[in-house]
């Protein structure tokens, strides 16, 4: 009998670490004999639901992601109604996207949540207050009944899994649970570019969602010293801007780099870094959040404690060089974070899940 799983996400985009994590944990299961995999999503995007289609996925794809500003979703079981429909008894149902939560109010099959991060938070992060006024001012309403809903069905999940250790730490101070277990996200997915031995004189950086708050005052600085390659359509000092880039030319440009810079401190997990690391490029961070657990100080990349040393570490690395072995050791560093790794993880513990005698 196969392993019965839906993987659940109340919106899917291209662009997007949550929908990463589902796109990559589908392709894999699909992949293994022995599991029954399909993915239950609401997205516009029909291009990429043809695109999964035409590799024999298992797609239910129930309508626009946009109906609804995806926070309220939390406050609204709109999207919860429709999906449950779907959902078997002998299932297991994995949450990926955090604005899915409250489908374990609909208890069918075995419900896991793997907490991608912290919704009922957005509100009160520096970059969430260069939002337009009339979300600013919804979301923030609706923090609290949304982080109450959230207490309230967080506790019916059979399973519970957070994205990293710093997750965890936060979900038993404002859930009051403690995840059975981090299963991180699948990063690496297939052999990427590679460059150990010839990197450019570059420093790269992500721009996320095109949020300055916090890192646009030390870019400039940065790069007044050094040359700095921008992902994102923004300006900052003398840095070159590229945009938006193909994933095919952003993985040239994190391979061909000397750096990555990586100066945000409210990261919980952080694809990026360990993008960077398999390529080869180290990372410069702060040490905070996801990326203190990712990278190793002074071996796949620097960690620094605040914003002079950030500046400081930048500069030295240029000026002074590093040894070439650390791109090896990056690059080691980030194929831990497999695809094969995390969903192994998952089907390890959802296997033991099951009663000792039932057998797949």
């Amino acid at each position: 009998m196969p392993l019965k799983i839906n993987l659940i996400t109340f919106h899917l985009k291209k662009h997007d670490g949550q929908s990463t994590v589902a796109l990559r944990t589908i392709r894999y299961l699909k992949t293994l004999n022995g599991i029954d995999a399909k993915l239950i999503t609401f997205t516009k995007d029909n291009e990429l639901v043809k695109s999964l289609e035409s590799e024999n996925i298992d797609i239910i794809n129930l309508g626009s992601d946009s109906l609804f500003y995806e926070g309220l979703d939390l406050i609204l079981d709109y999207k919860s109604r429709k999906v449950a429909k779907y959902l078997d008894d002998d299932s297991f149902n994995v949450v990926i996207s955090d604005d899915s939560i409250l489908l374990s109010k609909y208890k069918n099959g075995v419900t896991v949540y793997w907490c991608q991060g912290l919704p009922q938070l957005m509100p009160f992060f520096p970059f969430f207050f260069e939002k337009e006024k009339v979300v600013k001012t919804v979301a923030s309403l609706a923090s609290v009944p949304m982080h109450r809903k959230i207490l309230k069905y967080i506790k019916n999940y059979d399973l519970i899994f957070s994205n990293a250790k710093t997750t965890s730490i936060i979900m038993s101070l404002f859930y009051g649970v403690l995840p059975n277990d981090v299963l991180y996200p699948p990063v690496y997915l297939d052999q990427k570019v590679v460059n150990i031995n010839n990197p450019e004189k570059y420093a790269l950086v992500i721009v996320k969602r095109d949020y300055l708050t916090g890192i646009k005052d030390l870019i400039e600085k940065i790069s007044e010293k050094v040359n700095v390659k921008i992902v994102g359509n923004v300006k900052i000092g003398k840095a070159i801007t590229l945009g938006r880039v193909s994933d095919e030319e952003l993985y040239q440009l994190y391979a061909n780099a000397y750096v990555l810079l990586y100066p945000y401190i409210n990261e919980l997990f952080g694809m990026i870094p360990v993008e960077s690391m398999i390529t080869g490029t180290p990372v410069i961070a702060f040490n905070s959040g996801g990326p203190s657990e990712t990278i190793i100080n002074n071996e796949t990349g620097w960690l620094v404690n605040n914003e002079k040393d950030f500046f400081n570490k930048t500069i030295e690395i240029f000026e002074n060089g590093y040894d070439i072995n650390m791109r090896l050791k990056a690059h080691e560093r980030g194929k831990f974070f497999s695809t094969q790794n995390s969903v192994s993880k998952l089907l390890d513990h959802l296997y033991k899940y099951k009663a000792p005698n039932q057998h797949y």
